[in-house]
């Protein structure tokens, strides 16, 4: 782990079931989730929490939130998100600190468009203007930008089996970036090109937007 101290964000493997695609379904109120496992790690400057506020076709939704910071009703304030009808689009919004939206099988953040996986996470950060710093699996890693825009990260894991036997692979999308860690191999696939983790100090991410911001 990094030596520069930061807010831990964990997030557990125990997949929540998912829903049926194209049914929406909404929980009676955010809640953290703190299993042991980490997903992830960052940025340095977090000072929020990363809330799940339901699973919305298979897809299980995190926004950073402070409640004392961000929301009137400060901590007792219950995150509720609840889905708003505009013609093909749902839009997701937490009062005027979030928002997604889902169309054609897809979630976007900001411009940046997932494609629905069931059982994956997609963590919503809050708008920030300059880069990205987060760590996996104790790799630095530095989503480069210019201007203000809204991170965002999926993740989602693939099971399988072969003639080597049961394997698993991590997938990590960072905006346009698709990172890749398997069982089958010491290497990572960052936009299928292998990356050896701990080879560099600081893995960097320069085309993980599709445009800079304003």
């Amino acid at each position: 782990m990094l030596a520069i101290p930061r807010r831990l964000i964990s997030i557990g493997l125990a997949i929540a079931l998912a829903a049926p695609i194209g049914c929406v379904t909404e929980t009676g109120g955010a809640r953290q989730r703190r299993p042991s496992w980490r997903v992830f790690e960052g940025p340095p400057d977090l000072d929020s929490d990363f809330y799940d506020t339901g699973n919305f076709h298979g897809v299980s939704l995190f926004f950073e939130i402070n409640p004392a910071k961000d929301l009137e009703e400060g901590k007792d304030y219950q995150v509720r998100v609840i889905p708003v009808i505009d013609g093909p689009r749902e839009i997701y919004t937490v009062q005027d600190i979030h928002r997604v939206v889902y169309s054609l099988r897809k979630f976007d953040v900001g411009g940046i468009r997932y494609d629905v996986v069931p059982g994956a996470w997609l963590f919503v950060l809050k708008q920030r203007r300059g880069n990205l710093e987060i760590s996996y699996r104790g790799q630095r890693i530095v989503v480069e930008a210019r201007g203000t825009w809204t991170p965002s990260v999926f993740f989602h894991r693939e099971h399988g089996s072969d003639e080597e036997g049961k394997w698993m692979t991590e997938h990590l999308q960072i905006g346009l970036t698709h990172i890749e860690a398997s069982s089958r191999r010491a290497e990572w696939l960052v936009d299928r090109v292998p990356y050896r983790p701990g080879s560099s100090d600081v893995l960097r991410l320069r085309g993980a937007l599709r445009v800079d911001a304003d």
